[in-house]
């Protein structure tokens, strides 16, 4: 009997996107001692210019897909690349039906219907923060970067994705919501009756775009948890706290495109002042005016992290969004 091969394993992709953040965390922390241990003044180190970190980073995005709805309905979206460009303008092109051809007949032509189609601009998602010397050199370092950039950039991805906020050129994109008309939510009973009418409801809306393809339900995680519970796992909804309570909204994934740049950017320093404050201002603004508080890294032993992370998306077509409001169950 001739042996056969073994079967290759194959890799779990949980592990793989794992050990990719992991090591980006690692490498962020070994440029942070870096800092704290030069004495000289320093530019902040960056992620961006370490080599070997492009493969480590495309998996930043995916990492999040397990704690927060919006980096998992981005994943689902079409993926585009900016290779430099100012803006990206996807054209539409309407439906063409083929027909049925009898033997030697010519092939009727018709010809789609185009226009100029939506445009993604390019914004970003950004934070200041700091972690003391002592956190730096701490054997939970690692953790605690890492959960820094998990929960810094996951839940404002969700709470931009799923609001009803329109676009703000130059600042931020528009909710998935803007725009979009309620659905009345169903009264009938029992319960489970009116939940069946509303998830039909929302699917019939966004089903003339996507056709068979992906739709994925989106609710608060009460109304998520009914809806696992009550169908058995059937109906696949991802929760989010950014969605109102006794809200349920139907996304067509082929309805809306993606923008971004594989890494977050990541700088390190420890030279840095910066105004402490949600809203900041300039350190020192055009008519003299000095920000307060500002806090000196270097005073304090400490590291300041920046991170930047860009990240646009537009809707290609409004029908493939869809939500109720103030659902009874």
């Amino acid at each position: 009997m001739v042996p056969r091969d073994p079967l290759p394993l194959r890799p779990d992709a949980d592990h793989v996107r794992d050990a990719a953040v992991g090591k980006f965390c690692r490498t962020i922390l070994r440029q942070a001692h870096v800092a704290l241990e030069t004495r000289a003044a320093v530019p902040p180190a960056t992620t961006t210019g370490t080599s070997g970190l492009v493969q480590t980073t495309q998996a930043f995005l995916a990492s999040l897909v397990g704690s927060y709805a919006g980096a998992d309905v981005l994943e689902r979206g079409l993926q585009l690349r900016w290779d430099s460009a100012a803006s990206i303008t996807l054209p539409t092109i309407g439906a063409i039906a083929a027909d049925w051809v009898g033997e030697s007949q010519p092939f009727p032509h018709k010809q789609a219907v185009t226009a100029a189609g939506p445009t993604v601009h390019p914004y970003k998602l950004g934070v200041l923060t700091s972690l003391t010397g002592e956190m730096m050199r701490s054997s939970n370092a690692e953790a605690l970067v890492r959960q820094v950039l998990l929960e810094s950039l996951g839940p404002a991805l969700d709470s931009k994705l799923f609001s009803n906020a329109a676009e703000v050129l130059g600042t931020s994109p528009a909710g998935l919501l803007a725009g979009v008309t309620p659905i009345t939510a169903s009264t009938a009973t029992p319960l489970t009756e009116a939940m069946a009418a509303d998830l039909s409801a929302l699917a019939g809306a966004v089903s003339v775009v996507a056709g068979k393809g992906s739709v994925v339900y989106v609710a608060h995680p009460t109304q998520a948890m009914a809806v696992t519970v009550r169908t058995s796992g059937a109906v696949e909804v991802l929760a989010s706290n950014s969605v109102t309570a006794k809200t349920v909204m139907a996304i067509a994934t082929n309805a809306f495109a993606v923008a971004l740049e594989d890494q977050p950017q990541v700088d390190a320093s420890k030279e840095s002042s910066f105004h402490r404050d949600t809203s900041p201002l300039p350190i020192v603004g055009d008519t003299g005016t000095v920000a307060y508080p500002v806090g000196s890294v270097y005073q304090t032993d400490s590291i300041g992290l920046k991170i930047r992370w860009p990240i646009s998306w537009t809707i290609r077509d409004s029908r493939g969004v869809a939500v109720v409001n103030n659902v009874t169950w």
